[in-house]
């Protein structure tokens, strides 16, 4: 094995492109700061990082701490990204009327589209805030109680044990929700869902780079049901094949997730 590195080097795009992943990664983080310095001005992820960076002295990060941290981020929300939307579009598809809704709204927008388009679509919007909620694929957030043990709200947790915030609880409280899996438009925007509303944690937990996933389940969302035709589940994803493998990550049970379009089978 001490010579599997050297097939990076094999003139195929194939094999080059299964040992090259991390010089992609950097290049699109690369990208992502040269965006980040030419919006001079405006708020966005790596406004702070940046303004560190162009400091002197102590507490100085140079500009391959700043594309570091653009990985960090990119990596992370990579997995739970793609969990989300495999889930947000069996929801979507088994709902033929929130299905078209979405098709109309996706395909009222120009062609130049943006982030503040999207936020304005209802539809859009509740297919990111329903999916979220239930599937995130991150459901917890474990921590180990440290020699003492803790006490809260009454009950007590001896030192060693396992716990976590789970944010799928908050989601499917009945109180908030009348229907936690099948939630409509109007409670997955309402006041009190959103304030139940943290899969990407909340406080001082909460994700530092929630932002990038939420702007990028938007795109995919509304560039999905633009542009594909006729898509529908096939045979072989059903409700049992899609059940959580929940440990601090989810993945489908059947590890797999298939749908069809009118010209062909992903």
């Amino acid at each position: 094995m001490p010579l599997l590195h050297l097939l990076r080097f094999v003139p195929i795009p194939a094999v080059q492109g299964m040992f090259n992943a991390n010089d992609y990664i950097t290049k699109g983080a690369g990208r992502a700061v040269e965006l980040a310095h030419s919006r001079t001005g405006e708020s966005n992820l790596l406004a702070k990082v940046i303004e560190d960076c162009e400091k002197e002295g102590e507490g100085h990060i140079d500009d391959v701490g700043v594309r570091i941290e653009a990985i960090n981020i990119i990596i992370t929300s990579t997995d739970t990204t793609g969990a989300t939307l495999t889930y947000l579009t069996q929801a979507v598809l088994q709902r033929p009327e929130l299905q078209t809704a979405l098709k109309v709204e996706a395909a009222s927008l120009g062609v130049d589209y943006t982030e503040n388009d999207l936020i304005i679509f209802a539809s859009v919007e509740c297919c990111h805030r329903r999916d979220s909620k239930f599937v995130w694929r991150s459901t917890g957030y474990p921590r180990v109680i440290p020699q003492g043990g803790a006490k809260l709200g009454g009950h007590y947790a001896p030192p060693g044990t396992t716990v976590s915030t789970p944010a799928y609880t908050f989601h499917c409280d009945p109180e908030i929700r009348t229907d936690p899996l099948t939630t409509t438009s109007s409670e997955a925007l309402s006041p009190s869902a959103k304030t139940a509303f943290h899969p990407f944690g909340t406080g001082a937990r909460s994700c530092v780079g929630l932002h990038l996933p939420r702007v990028e389940l938007r795109y995919a969302v509304a560039f999905f049901f633009r542009e594909l035709k006729g898509v529908k589940l096939t045979e072989s994803t059903t409700p049992e094949s899609m059940e959580f493998e929940n440990f601090f990550l989810i993945a489908p049970k059947a590890h797999r997730f298939e749908i069809i379009s009118n010209t062909a089978q992903t």
